[in-house]
């Protein structure tokens, strides 16, 4: 099993085009089950924070808005905010593009959970 935890800042009307770049689990290195959870930080508009999430070459997820954190700092909840899962197979990559579209620069949290 492995686990990244990211908080990645975003400028205002930016974008992070894979914010798990550099990861030592970026790429799988088995086949494996992947559960996410992405959040963006308490006070963002809501629909302004968006992420697309894809596994080798398969778009898990299309460009969405995020859910916004229940409190300042709270980060992804494992419990309430995984709701991507899917398969990968070995030596596929991970890559969660993030896009901000608040008037504030602004974080995202992301919880991957590999087994």
């Amino acid at each position: 099993m492995a686990i990244i935890k990211r908080r990645v800042n975003v400028a205002a009307g930016g974008s992070n085009p894979n914010a798990l770049n550099g990861s030592v689990f970026e790429f799988l290195r088995a086949p494996s089950e992947v559960r996410m959870g992405i959040v963006g930080e308490f006070g963002a508009a809501v629909g302004t924070l968006l992420a697309k999430v894809t596994i080798g070459d398969s778009v898990v997820q299309e460009s969405s808005p995020v859910k916004i954190e229940a409190a300042a700092g709270r980060g992804v909840n494992v419990n309430e905010d995984i709701d991507i899962v899917d398969a990968g197979l070995q030596n596929q990559r991970l890559l969660v593009e993030l896009v901000n579209n608040d008037v504030a620069a602004r974080d995202f949290d992301i919880y991957v959970l590999i087994a």
